[in-house]
C-alpha cells in the first residue's frame, strides 16, 4: 500500500512539474499575464506544493516503518513543516535540545491524521555523536541506544 501510494504521488508530481502549460505560461503571454493566466499559475503552483508535501510525508512514513535512521537534517526539515503550528519548534533541534523533542517533531510533521498511528513504530535518530550511537525512541517514549550495526548498548 505504501509503495503504491508513493509511486502514484511521484508520478502525479512529475506530471505536474512537466506540464508545458505551466512552464511556458509567461513566455506565451509575452510577459504580461492576464488574470486567467495568473489564476492557472497560482492553482498549478498550489497543486505542486500539495503533491510535494504529501510525497514527502509518505516518504517519511516509509522511512519510519522500514526502521531507517533520521539525521539532524531530516529532523530540521520536519521542524520547518510544523514551526507555524507549534511555536516551541522555532529554535533548531540539536542533540542538546532533547531526544524526545526530536521524536515529537518527526511525529507532528505528519499532521493530526497520521499522528496517532505513528505510535506503533519506534523512531531511530542519529545525532552524529562521535561514538556512533543511535537513539531509538519507542512509542512509550522509552529511549534505547544502539550502535550503527543495530547492536543494543
Amino acid at each position: 500500500m505504501t509503495e503504491e501510494k508513493i509511486h502514484r504521488l511521484k508520478e502525479e508530481l512529475d506530471k505536474a512539474l512537466a506540464d508545458e502549460r505551466y512552464k511556458n505560461l509567461s513566455f506565451i503571454a509575452d510577459g504580461s499575464i492576464n488574470s486567467g493566466g495568473r489564476d492557472f499559475l497560482w492553482q498549478h503552483t498550489k497543486k505542486i506544493q500539495r503533491l510535494q508535501q504529501e510525497y514527502d510525508r509518505w516518504m517519511r512514513l516509509k522511512r519510519i516503518t522500514d526502521g531507517e535512521v533520521f539525521t539532524l537534517d531530516d529532523i530540521d526539515k520536519c521542524r520547518l513543516v510544523i514551526m507555524r503550528e507549534y511555536p516551541e519548534y522555532e529554535q533548531p533541534i540539536t542533540a542538546h535540545s532533547g531526544i524526545l523533542l526530536a521524536a515529537e517533531a518527526i511525529r507532528k510533521s505528519f499532521g493530526r491524521k497520521y499522528y496517532l498511528p505513528l505510535y506503533k513504530y519506534p523512531i531511530k535518530i542519529d545525532f552524529g555523536m562521535p561514538n556512533g550511537r543511535i537513539c531509538v525512541v519507542y512509542p512509550s517514549n522509552f529511549i534505547q541506544y544502539e550502535d550503527k550495526n543495530g547492536q543494543e548498548e
